[in-house]
């Protein structure tokens, strides 16, 4: 029962189609072609021999494309525009006839104003007439056996060009968009690189006024470091005369104290011969052996002497006094060579 429907349906086809040929070249006569037979001459052909293979299939499909575009588009071409050859069917195309197929058949698509307005819309063929086509040749080689078809099919390689156009009019839009982001990106980028860079500039400036200033304390440094030798070979040599004027008040410390001794021993004899004396004149002026003028000549060595014993207490006062002075400065002198030394 399905191979009685499915042949139904072919012979229905075939019969479709070749009522719409028969209208299509009633309602668009071009003349005739090369290639294409006359209508007696297509009655008298004999019926075509089986389906070729799928070559000549593409081939046919190809031809009959191309040829359908030339016939559509003979009245409207300027007299510049050279009309290309008609192929002719059940060839064997090579890639470059395909290719250049194709694109005669595209140009021509572009220059074409639409099928369906110079002629009234035809009746969509039935989907199972288009199976048959696609498999199958038709039973006539003529290339244009079966228009409705051959139409329909460049109305969907138009339709699949304009989806095709859209898309790329998408991605191109897409393109754009991202072209735009990315020329933003590229000034917020070379904004932050200006920034960047001045910044960088302003870093070197302050590097260098620092590496200027880090010389400037190293010569205060290294100059201080001489004045800090300078200054303690001073403190050396102050800290030597104070030694020495250390020992020299010291030695003259002690000799003054001796003599200062010598001196207090004198004035004990010198006391203890004026009471010896003084109990002698006593004896003598009691006696009456006494002369008036003796006595007032001890008492002015008494008093001499007395003086001199003042004088030199004054003297080791005086030394004492200087002595320690001396050592005061020495030691202030010190504490200030250990500052300089600390520092």
């Amino acid at each position: 029962m399905e191979a009685v429907r499915d042949r139904e349906r072919e012979e229905q086809g075939s019969a479709y189609s070749s009522q719409n040929q028969n209208q299509f070249h009633l309602r668009n006569p071009t003349g005739s072609r090369p290639g294409t037979p006359t209508r007696g001459q297509h009655q008298l052909q004999p019926q075509a021999p089986p389906a070729p293979s799928p070559s000549n299939t593409l081939s046919v499909l190809v031809s009959s494309i191309h040829n359908l575009v030339l016939d559509l588009t003979a009245s409207s071409q300027s007299p510049t525009y050279t009309i290309p050859a008609q192929i002719t069917p059940h060839q064997i195309p090579t890639i470059e006839t395909l290719t250049t197929c194709l694109e005669t058949v595209f140009s021509l698509l572009l220059r074409l104003k639409s099928p369906t307005s110079q002629s009234p819309p035809l009746p969509p063929p039935p989907p199972q007439a288009q199976h048959p086509q696609t498999t199958t040749l038709p039973q006539s080689h003529h290339p244009n056996q079966n228009p409705p078809q051959t139409l329909s099919t460049v109305q969907q390689a138009h339709s699949t060009l304009l989806k095709a156009h859209k898309s790329l009019q998408a991605a191109h839009a897409r393109s754009q968009t991202r072209a735009t982001t990315l020329e933003k990106k590229l000034l917020v980028c070379t904004d932050e690189n200006d920034n960047l860079t001045n910044e960088r500039e302003r870093l070197q400036g302050a590097v260098e006024s620092l590496e200027e200033s880090l010389t400037d304390v190293r010569e205060e440094r290294d100059e201080i470091r001489l004045e800090l030798r300078k200054s303690g070979v001073q403190w050396g040599r102050i800290l030597v005369n104070a030694g020495r004027l250390a020992e020299g008040a010291s030695r003259i410390e002690k000799g003054l104290r001796g003599e200062v001794e010598s001196l207090r021993e004198e004035v004990g004899l010198l006391r203890g011969r004026g009471a010896d004396g003084d109990s002698l004149m006593g004896g003598m002026e009691r006696e009456g052996f006494f002369h008036v003028g003796g006595r007032g000549g001890g008492d002015m060595e008494v008093r001499e002497l007395k003086l001199r014993v003042r004088e030199l207490e004054r003297n080791i006062e005086e030394a004492r006094r200087d002595g320690r002075g001396v050592l005061e400065m020495a030691e202030k002198l010190a504490k200030l060579g250990r500052g300089i030394i600390d520092r």
